[in-house]
């Protein structure tokens, strides 16, 4: 227990009380409370105190890069017990159920390959030819793939499509990212056997963000609870924060939480913000739908900071006057990457951050950009690049859980019959050199000669284990559609810039600043039609403004000491209307800071 107590020290009395309760607990966490810190060491203290016992201690978070940013804070602290394991859902389901389970179904007994999105665009596109169906690729786009927990197709308009998908998935022994999870809930809900024996080696189910979890996730997690009522289960997020409504997450409340788990929850808070200024808490306030009062605790508590809405700038001179901000707080001793420019969609971000590089050529951007390899952290060769295309000696304990994640998908999902007493560092080294025989400058001749040739020194053929060369195949055709589509470099330095670290000034989406912070936030498209967007004005029953207020709350929450708003002119509707500032920013009357502090240019 003395050892636990180490991981308290430096918390608060509220988080104190969480990271040391035994209770079932349904967690609201404000911006920047240290939901993160409390998390970490929560699973920190329970492995500790329980150091003796094989039983799992499990943190399922929303992404990849939330699960790693734990396993980084536990590795600093020490914790590297086999007992803590910390993914997200669809990791938990494939390593926990899928993999030692899923031999007892058909389609996955002998081998099984998980489709990206990629495969499953080409499928639609097989799918409507035979069809004759010609629609525009909005319309593809919003194709609904996914079934029911019953797997029935949801599909109103295509089900024909759905249906046919399905069924060729079904034909080739593969699965999508939704069918990980119904598969999980398929093999949980028709075997109690099977469901009772996962649920008796966990010690702990605690999820992050839950307001982002979607309905299969909630039953999922409720079959395991219900299998084993001494199961602590923790529940974090912030309703305000539930950004991802359109992915079918779904806020649950505590009451209907503890009908799907079977357990009694207590209700807790993590009211205190470290991160932002006391004034830019009382700013995003406005945009909070709870009714629990925010306060700041951090050092710059006290400090005034600069809260602007500029809506007098035409777009074509946006650039300059960001420029012109970022330069007044770098001279402010504000760091590259401590300042931010988000955008509610991704695009309008790739000009403004060529016409930034040019204004300011002596600073770094962390900007948006076309990589040739497109991220899925579900994808065995896109595990293999990031071990690649990134320096060999460099995050040892990163390199070796994704060596162990490669052999985990050789054997479970493509029946690789390896040497038994091959681990990932055995892995690695033949890694190492297989890069060392390729000397080509040709990122993707790169990839695939050191492919070819880990493939060779493990003894996996064509003849052998067809499947993973078609997903081999697949791979790099998606590589060569996106490096032709968007004119990209075949040069083997553009291959590794997808996995360098973040640095400079950030160029990002709304949605994907979500868990970052930063000193100086500048928001671009503070405008109708983009916060909220017209599909939702339109087909919404609130016009948007559920889903666009919790947006703005996202964005100004993220902020430090310095917000920018920037509602620009020149943006027409389709009948030449020009678009207006949000209104729910309109509809906020707060005392602005004007900027007389910048060049008079600016204003």
């Amino acid at each position: 227990m003395d050892d636990a107590i180490e991981f308290l020290h430096d918390l608060n009395k509220e988080q104190k009380k969480i990271v040391r309760s035994l209770d079932n607990l349904y967690i609201t966490a404000c911006p920047g409370s240290g939901k993160t810190r409390v998390l970490t060491r929560k699973i920190a203290y329970q492995s500790v105190v329980n150091k003796n016992s094989t039983k799992k201690i499990v943190a399922i978070t929303y992404t990849n890069r939330a699960a790693e940013e734990i396993k980084d804070r536990l590795d600093f602290l020490g914790i590297d017990s086999p007992s803590v394991w910390v993914g997200t859902i669809h990791q938990f389901c494939l390593e926990f159920v899928i993999y030692p389970f899923g031999m007892n179904l058909t389609r996955l007994s002998r081998g099984f390959n998980i489709v990206d999105s990629y495969t499953q665009n080409e499928y639609v596109e097989e799918i409507l030819s035979q069809l004759n169906i010609e629609i525009q690729g909005y319309e593809k786009n919003n194709i609904n793939l996914s079934l029911t927990t019953e797997c029935k197709v949801l599909e109103k308009r295509f089900p024909e499509v759905t249906s046919m998908y399905h069924q060729k998935l079904l034909d080739n022994k593969e699965i999508d990212f939704d069918l990980i999870l119904l598969t999980a809930y398929k093999i949980l809900k028709e075997s109690k056997i099977t469901c009772r024996n996962i649920a008796r080696v966990l010690r702990t189910i605690y999820v992050d963000e839950f307001q982002d979890t979607r309905d299969v996730q909630y039953n999922i997690i409720g079959l395991l609870t219900s299998a084993n009522q001494s199961i602590q289960a923790l529940f974090v997020g912030d309703v305000d924060q539930a950004i991802y409504g359109g992915l079918s997450g779904v806020v649950k409340t505590v009451d209907e939480l503890a009908e799907i788990t079977g357990l009694s929850f207590k209700v807790e808070k993590l009211s205190g913000c470290y991160r932002s200024t006391q004034r830019m808490v009382d700013f995003y306030s406005e945009f909070q739908q709870s009714s629990y009062k925010i306060s700041s605790r951090g050092e710059n508590r006290k400090y005034i900071g600069k809260i602007s809405h500029i809506k007098d700038i035409h777009k074509d001179d946006v650039s300059k006057k960001i420029a012109d901000i970022i330069s007044y707080h770098l001279n402010q001793g504000v760091p590259e990457n401590e300042i931010c420019i988000v955008a509610p969609q991704h695009y309008i971000l790739f000009s403004i951050g060529d016409k930034l590089k040019e204004l300011l050529p002596d600073s770094k951007f962390d900007a948006i950009t076309i990589s040739p390899i497109k991220v899925n952290d579900h994808s065995i060769f896109f595990k293999l690049s990031r071990l690649y295309f990134t320096d060999s000696g460099n995050k040892n304990r990163l390199r070796k859980r994704i060596g162990s994640e490669i052999l985990k998908i050789l054997i479970n999902e493509f029946n690789v019959n390896l040497q038994e007493d091959l681990i990932s560092t055995d892995l690695l080294k033949e890694i190492n050199s297989s890069k060392r025989l390729c000397q080509t400058k040709n990122g993707l001749e790169y990839f695939k000669e050191t492919t070819l040739s880990l493939f060779c020194k493990l003894d996996i053929t064509l003849t052998l284990y067809p499947e993973i060369f078609v997903a081999f195949e697949r791979f790099i055709n998606e590589i060569k559609e996106r490096m032709e589509r968007n004119n990209l470099s075949p040069d083997l330095e553009n291959f590794r810039k997808v996995y360098y670290d973040r640095n400079g000034i950030t160029l990002t989406t709304a949605h994907k600043v979500k868990g970052e912070e930063y000193n100086t936030m500048i928001a671009i498209n503070i405008l109708d039609g983009k916060i909220p967007h017209w599909n939702e004005i339109f087909d919404t029953p609130d016009k948007g403004e559920g889903s666009a207020t919790k947006l703005l709350y996202v964005i100004c929450s993220r902020a430090k000491e310095n917000l920018y708003l920037i509602s620009e002119r020149g943006y027409k509707t389709n009948t030449g209307y020009e678009c207006k500032p949000t209104f729910l920013i309109k509809r906020y009357q707060f005392p602005y800071d004007r900027l007389s502090y910048l060049p008079k240019v600016i204003e």
